[in-house]
Parts: structure tokens; C-alpha cells; sequence
């Protein structure tokens, strides 16, 4: 009886080590996050490698921009101006896909995860690497998801009787819907919230993406397509007479006509003859900086940014704001290493510097848009 006990004593002590032993040997060979929170700049800073494949444990505030991701400070997401690569990373897989913007958007989180290069994935075009979330929770509530501008007032439509009609065109939008950044939208409506309260526009036509707006501020009317962008000209030139004012502004990285067969941009060369100043500025071997739009601030006609903090571009104090005074106050608010560019005298070669200047400008200082 005695053998027997001590031989279902040993069987059980054996089956315990054995159980004990599989245990230790999954928990070490299981992706663990170190103790140590990482940053974002360190993730994808210039040793970004070392990190594929490793739990991490990192902390950022979370947008959906229209990815989701951690950001350092939502004024990267804000302003229309690139961000910098460093202050943000994008959270993958299905996850991180089901984080709720109404109830995570603008808070600070602490998310562990796996490091993932994102070189294959063509949405993450130009990202190295980003995280495939296991888990995440607040650390610090900062604010609702209001990550884009104070809401737009419009006030009633000003009945301005004038011998001339005004319309205003808008047209943004990312490539794709992954592209479709909350600060592109930004510029849509501060510009719309410009042309109705400040100078009493009733005729503007809005396309942005694939035509649905981010909130409900402004109406969209197309989507940002070549095929509606000729919709939109082909009613102007039905609907306007050479009287009229026509004022049209975009918000886009340019692609142009820079490189045939360009993999990041896809510009061409103009070789058909039908645009030759794109051949002329080919030739002379501008330099030309296509990363980026670059500009913080948004367009001096409204006398205040976005924030409703005062600028002034009014140069000669006449009390009104020209294109070309406009233009030079943007140019010197310029951020980003790259050439602002300015044409009005039909030629369609643009000039850069302060205008007016080389023929260009006389036509955008008498030009205002009220």
C-alpha cells in the first residue's frame, strides 16, 4: 500500500514539473513588453530595425487622421503642414481599428504592442514601421475629439449688391481615403467660414475627397475628382460673364509636372506642347521641394488664424488685403524648405520672392476679394 502511495506521489510530482516546466518555457518564449516606455522618436528614429518584431510598451495621444495613430500634440494634426515623421505612428491591425475615436480621440494612451514594418502595406506608403496593438488604456484625459478647429460660425448670407457676381471654388482631398488628413478639412472650412463671414460670398462650391465631409460645419457638393472639377468649370462658364469674380483655392500636394513615371508623386513631363512653360521650368532646373505644403497659417485674407489670433499683411494700409499681399505675408511664414511660387501675368512661368517682382503681381495687388 505504502509502494503504491509513493508511486502516485512521484507520478503527480512528475506531472507537476512537467506541467511547471511548460509553463516557465511559454512565459519566456511569449513576446513580452520591457518595463521601459519607448517614444515614438525612438521607434522610428534611424535604429527603427532593431525594434521589428519586439512587445513594446508606447505612449502618445490618439487621432484617426484617417488612420489611427498616436501623435506627440494634436497641433501636428491641425495645422495644414507635413508632420513631422517622428511625432507619430500608426496603429495597426484589427486592434487598433476598433479603437473608438468618440471615446479614445484626443486622449492620451498607453498602448503595448508588436513593432511591424509597414514597407508592404500600401496605405503606409513612405512609414517604416508601425504598432499591432495588444492592448491600451487612458493614462491622462486631455479632451473630446475635437482635434480640428473651433466649430464655424456662419452668420446670415450678406446681400451685397454689386455690379459683378462672386463665386468660390474649394477643392481638397487626400489620393485615397487614408489620405484624407483632418487638416485638409481644416482649410476647407476656415477658407469657407473666411469667404461667408468676413466677405459675404453666397456662391461657393465645395469638393473634398470622396465627398463626404468630416462634420456637418460646411456642405460638400462633389467629390475632389477631375471628372467633377470640369463639372464645376463647365457651370461657372454657363452661369458667369467676364464681369464676374472667380476666386478658387486649393489645398494639395502638387505632382505636376516634375518627373515622368515619378513613384511618389507621379508627375509628368509636359512633352505634348499643350502646357510649354512646364517644359521651360523643367529646363532651368528649379528646385523643387514636392514633400510638402509647408504652410502653418492660414492665408492672411481673414486677418486671424485659425486660433482668432490678429495678423496683419495689410503692407500699404489701405485697410484691405491684395493676393499679393497675401502671398508675401504667407511666403515669410513659410516653415518648410521649399520655393513658394507666384504668377499672374498669363505667362504661366511662376516667379518666387516678394512680388511684385520679374512682371508678376501688378494684376494680384489690385486684385482683392471683396
Amino acid at each position: 500500500m505504502r509502494k503504491l502511495l509513493f508511486e502516485s506521489f512521484l507520478i503527480m510530482a512528475i506531472l507537476c514539473i512537467v506541467f511547471l516546466r511548460v509553463i516557465i518555457i511559454g512565459y519566456l518564449q511569449e513576446p513580452r513588453p520591457s518595463e521601459e516606455i519607448e517614444t515614438i522618436g525612438h521607434l522610428k528614429g534611424p535604429e527603427w530595425s532593431r525594434y521589428v518584431g519586439k512587445t513594446v510598451i508606447v505612449e502618445g495621444i490618439f487621432v484617426r487622421d484617417p488612420l489611427p495613430m498616436l501623435v506627440t500634440d494634436l497641433d501636428i494634426v491641425i495645422v495644414n503642414m507635413p508632420m513631422p515623421k517622428d511625432q507619430y505612428i500608426i496603429l495597426v491591425d484589427k486592434e487598433a481599428e476598433e479603437i473608438d475615436p468618440k471615446e479614445y480621440g484626443g486622449q492620451r494612451l498607453r498602448v503595448t504592442g508588436i513593432v511591424t514594418p509597414l514597407e508592404y502595406f500600401e496605405n503606409y506608403r513612405g512609414e517604416n514601421v508601425g504598432i499591432e496593438v495588444i492592448s491600451y488604456k487612458i493614462i491622462e484625459r486631455l479632451r473630446q475629439y475635437d482635434v480640428w478647429i473651433e466649430p464655424v460660425t456662419i452668420f446670415p448670407y450678406l446681400e451685397l449688391r454689386l455690379p459683378y457676381r462672386r463665386y468660390a471654388v474649394l477643392f481638397s482631398g487626400g489620393i485615397k481615403k487614408a489620405y484624407n488628413r483632418i487638416r485638409y478639412w481644416n482649410d476647407l472650412t476656415f477658407m469657407y467660414s473666411t469667404l461667408v463671414n468676413k466677405y459675404g460670398y453666397t456662391d461657393i462650391i465645395v469638393l473634398y475627397a470622396d465627398g463626404e465631409g468630416l462634420d456637418e460645419q460646411i456642405p460638400v457638393h462633389y467629390s475632389a475628382t477631375q471628372t467633377s472639377l470640369e463639372i464645376v468649370f463647365n457651370l461657372l462658364r454657363e452661369n458667369s460673364s467676364e464681369e464676374d469674380f472667380v476666386f478658387i483655392f486649393t489645398t494639395n500636394h502638387g505632382g505636376g509636372f516634375y518627373k515622368t513615371g515619378c513613384k511618389i508623386f507621379g508627375g509628368k513631363i509636359d512633352a505634348n506642347g499643350d502646357e510649354p512653360a512646364a517644359d521651360i521650368i523643367l529646363e532651368k532646373d528649379y528646385n523643387l521641394d514636392l514633400n510638402g505644403d509647408g504652410d502653418k497659417f492660414s492665408s492672411a485674407i481673414n486677418g486671424a488664424d485659425s486660433k482668432a489670433t490678429k495678423v496683419d499683411a495689410d503692407r500699404n494700409g489701405d485697410g484691405k488685403i491684395s493676393m499679393v499681399e497675401a502671398f508675401n505675408y504667407a511666403r515669410l511664414k513659410n516653415t518648410q524648405s521649399e520655393t513658394p511660387w507666384y504668377e499672374d501675368s498669363g505667362d504661366g512661368i511662376p516667379h518666387s520672392g516678394k512680388m511684385p517682382a520679374y512682371g508678376e503681381g501688378e494684376l494680384g495687388r489690385e486684385t482683392f476679394l471683396e
